[in-house]
């Protein structure tokens, strides 16, 4: 599931936004499971406008966006991806044991960036 609830007054913009991820399956029978997770991150942006209002011969910069980030807002630890070297089997019930494959998730991470479109 995923949610976003944002809100823009003149050229600014702020939001918040959230998923969920269920539980996913390991192995193929389905004995083991990584763990479902929310995610939430927050974000602002400012437009500008068309630059030649500050700066004579800037005319075709039509905006110049400032943006900021802040991505796993709450800090969540989580499993980002699994089975990158294979599921195993599941006829042995300690299979899930001998090739983990668990890439844990970004933790909380700050963004910024500026872009200008033409």
């Amino acid at each position: 599931y995923k949610a976003r609830l944002s809100y823009t007054w003149h050229n600014a913009t702020a939001w918040i936004d959230g998923s969920y991820t269920g539980a996913r399956n390991f192995d193929y029978e389905g004995q083991f499971k990584a763990p479902a997770y929310w995610m939430s991150n927050l974000g602002a942006e400012y437009k500008l406008g068309n630059m030649g209002q500050y700066i004579h011969g800037a005319g075709f910069v039509q905006n110049l966006v400032f943006s900021f980030t802040v991505a796993n807002l709450t800090n969540q630890t989580y499993i980002s991806t699994m089975g990158e070297n294979g599921n195993p089997g599941g006829n042995d019930r300690n299979a899930a044991y001998i090739d983990q494959s668990f890439l844990i998730g970004a933790p909380r991470q700050y963004f910024g960036s500026v872009r200008a479109e033409f």
